[in-house]
């Protein structure tokens, strides 16, 4: 199955606006990659290129191995199902489905096989006589990429396919994605701005952000070795908190000083930053509010471990099944996981533990990760 070379690809407007920086990616055949990024970075704009519908400005698109950075769309043998995507009014699903390939001028014979491979994998069966008014919106969806699968593209373009669904129906069109690309082994770029899409095994994720690729690899790989701080709050739920951190030597140790609190390093993170020069600087410290503990009244400091914070209680909040609790701490709002007792009162005083372990230090002018390959 063909992939494509995406090399220093850039995309500007007549206003000077650039909107793609020097964008580079291989994407093999058969991969499944997830651009990520929020909206605005550009996501829409890179896909538009691949699939030949807008001007790339410098740069080569490479499709199996040949140069496609001017071909026609229709040369490119690729698919893409857009955000908000609709089915043709006054048809059928199935009318929906041959209508392109009837353009095409194809023989019956060949539009049935089509058709009949089409609606077995997408289970489509109950709904080819529907309207598109009769539709539900996952039966809306599976059509639409029926309708882009009917044509046997070599990759599929899935630009926030469901962008604004509710978070369980967006998980599970997700996994009929990944189904049908592990059924037909076809190549697929799916780009998405909900960070909650992005941690899914067996692909590979593209962070992006301002027209560039902050990091690549493994979602898992990402989430526990973010190379900066975006890449950082982007990947996990809730972000990644993210503190300004005075570095200090404490009895031949390092010890970070933070709004409401301090932590001292493990002694191998303590000394990169002597051999980088950040003691007595300002760095970035970051630390998930799931490995961040609740301390109750009677905990010492000793019990705290590592380090502590501590801020002013303002509010709970549900994610991912787990409750959190949101305080402030000098002028930064931070999240921490809850314990089994929670405040009652806006205001008072709640206190967190922080394992050395746990945390991640950033250079505060660049935000790349500090010791990163």
């Amino acid at each position: 199955m063909p992939g494509l070379e995406l090399k220093n690809i850039s995309k500007s407007y007549q206003n000077g606006r650039k909107v793609i920086r020097d964008f580079s990616l291989v994407v093999e055949g058969g991969e499944f990659v997830i651009l990520a990024g929020p909206e605005g970075c550009g996501k829409t704009t890179l896909l538009r290129m691949i699939a030949g519908l807008e001007e790339i400005t410098s740069g080569t698109l490479l499709i199996d191995g040949e140069d496609m950075t001017h071909a026609e769309p229709r040369e490119r043998k690729l698919a893409m199902l857009f955000q908000n995507g609709v089915l043709y009014p006054g048809m059928s699903v199935e009318e929906n489905l041959t209508f392109a390939l009837s353009m095409q001028r194809l023989s019956q014979s060949e539009i049935d096989e089509r058709l009949k491979e089409t609606v077995s994998l997408l289970s489509l069966e109950s709904i080819l006589s529907s309207m598109p008014d009769q539709l539900t919106k996952a039966e809306t969806y599976r059509a639409l990429l029926g309708r882009a699968l009917i044509r046997r593209p070599e990759i599929l373009l899935l630009d926030r396919a469901m962008s604004g669904a509710e978070e369980e129906f967006a998980g599970g069109m997700l996994k009929e994605f990944r189904q049908i690309h592990e059924q037909t082994g076809i190549t697929v770029i799916y780009a998405t701005d909900r960070e909650d899409t992005v941690r899914m095994p067996g692909t590979r994720l593209v962070v992006m952000n301002e027209g560039m690729i902050c990091q690549e690899g493994e979602p898992g790989e990402i989430y526990e070795n973010p190379s900066c701080c975006f890449a950082a709050c982007f990947v996990g739920r809730p972000p990644m908190n993210l503190l300004p951190a005075s570095a200090a030597l404490e009895n031949g140790r390092v010890r970070l000083s933070l709004p409401g609190g301090s932590l001292l390093l493990l002694k191998e993170a303590g000394a990169l930053l002597e051999q980088k020069g950040y003691i007595g600087k300002e760095i970035i410290m970051g630390i998930r509010p799931g490995d961040m503990r609740l301390l109750a009244e009677r905990e010492t400091e000793k019990d705290a471990g590592d380090g502590e914070i501590r801020g002013e209680f303002l509010e709970t909040e549900d994610c991912g099944g787990r409750t959190y609790i949101r305080f402030q701490t000098g002028e930064y709002e931070t999240v921490g996981l809850a314990g089994a007792l929670l405040p009652e009162n806006a205001g008072e005083t709640v206190r967190f533990s922080m394992a050395a372990d746990k945390v991640y230090l950033f250079d505060r002018e660049t935000k790349e990760a500090i010791g990163a390959a």
